[in-house]
């Protein structure tokens, strides 16, 4: 990497904020560390109600690469964050940071390195998760061992669950964003990391995988607390997050010209929406509301899409054993999902 500043591209780093003031300061710090010396900050505090923005502006202060620090008046929520920081960054590219994590000092620079080697739309690279109360840290087991040939493998590799990540594990170059028109659902509160990951992953050129984990996921108890407040408007939640895969897949099957892809949409996807319903509220033990969504199973086109989740056997035997299940054996269905705990995803 050269070492003048501005024979380098732009990067803009996009902060959404709200309600992070514990850690604020470690995840803003993380960035002014970085060995790439061409960035720019773009913080956006979403109307925090605790300290988040002074917090942010402390640190800063002593930040010598450019920054916007945005304080909106009202809270429209992370999607519109990122959306506004991505319409303000200035970079060629872009990358997003939450505000409760961490990045080592090599990220930027892996990255970039990355996508300007491959000129590719997108850089796609491992994290670890990072447990405040015991401060250790686990890698995040990828199945995915290099770059892959055509860049809707990605996509294929991500239904596979080869590949788990965020919106935070990518360099993104902004025309590539722009040009297409990808942007984050802003009616959405739930699932819209997911919606966002197939569409560029789908629309990209040329992505580049790279090995190393430079991004550090937070878990800690605000986002258990957070769990807590947003069970109460479960059923809500979980109706976004089926609106958003159902949008995801229908853009998938306008845009891709993969069969594979295509494949895993009809015969994955498509099947997990409709298992993802039942098991909501299977693992709530919410009998009632499992019981009075059993008739849906009587519809023929709501059986074909469940049972032809046979053709996904190869790639994910246990999918179709639920459907299976589901199908001929509800009762069973709900006793088996409603003994399972949830584990922490990024």
């Amino acid at each position: 990497m050269n070492g003048d500043n501005h024979e380098l591209p732009l990067i803009s780093v996009i902060f959404p904020a709200y309600n992070v003031e514990k850690f604020v300061e470690k995840a803003v710090a993380s960035v002014m560390k970085q060995d790439y010396p061409h960035f720019e900050i773009v913080f956006i505090d979403d109307r925090s109600t605790d300290n988040t923005a002074s917090v942010a502006q402390r640190t800063l202060d002593s930040c010598t690469r450019p920054v916007r620090l945005i304080r909106r008046t009202e809270n429209r929520g992370v999607s519109a964050a990122r959306n506004l920081g991505l319409a303000l960054s200035r970079g060629e590219f872009v990358c997003f940071i939450d505000a409760d994590d961490f990045i080592e000092p090599n990220y930027l620079t892996l990255l970039y390195n990355a996508i300007s080697a491959e000129k590719s739309d997108l850089a796609l690279c491992g994290f670890n998760h990072y447990f405040v109360d015991s401060g250790k840290t686990v890698p995040e087991r990828f199945k995915l061992k290099k770059s892959l040939a055509q860049p809707e493998d990605y996509l294929f590799a991500w239904h596979m669950r080869k590949i788990s990540t965020s919106v935070w594990g990518f360099l993104y170059r902004r025309e590539f964003l722009l040009s297409k028109g990808i942007r984050f659902n802003e009616r959405c509160n739930r699932g819209e990391d997911g919606e966002f990951i197939q569409k560029i992953l789908v629309r990209s050129s040329k992505t580049v995988f790279v090995r190393e984990r430079p991004y550090n996921y937070v878990h800690h108890d605000q986002q258990i607390t957070a769990i807590g407040r947003e069970d109460e408007r479960a059923p809500g939640l979980k109706k976004e997050m089926t609106l958003a895969s159902v949008r995801a897949a229908r853009y998938v099957l306008r845009y891709s010209r993969s069969k594979k892809v295509r494949y895993a949409v009809r015969y994955i996807q498509e099947p997990e929406i409709l298992i993802g319903r039942f098991t909501f509220y299977a693992r709530r033990r919410d009998w009632e509301n499992y019981r009075s969504r059993l008739r849906f199973l009587r519809h023929r086109m709501v059986r074909k899409i469940l049972l032809s989740s046979f053709w996904a056997l190869p790639y994910s035997p246990e999918l179709f054993f639920k459907c299976v299940v589901l199908l001929s054996a509800p009762r069973l269905f709900y006793k088996l999902r409603a003994r399972q705990l949830r584990s922490p995803r990024p």
